[in-house]
């Protein structure tokens, strides 16, 4: 199995496995800071909304968080 390597982890992700559906960036303001409050760094919500990190980063910029 290859490995798949996110900005801020590394996860064991077969290379075949499709994105998640129904996911949808951005998020709202009370969301982000939800996933932020529950510990996860920009690289985790990044990877989890298939995007990258830097997009997370703006977004906490954006809505002062």
């Amino acid at each position: 199995m290859k490995l798949a390597i996110a900005r801020d982890q590394f996860a064991a992700v077969p290379p075949d496995t499709p994105p998640l559906q129904g996911v949808r960036w951005p998020v709202s303001p009370s969301s982000l800071a939800a996933l932020i409050d529950l510990g996860l760094s920009d690289g985790q919500i990044a990877f989890y909304f298939s995007i990258n990190a830097n997009r997370v980063r703006s977004l906490r910029n954006w809505y002062g968080l």
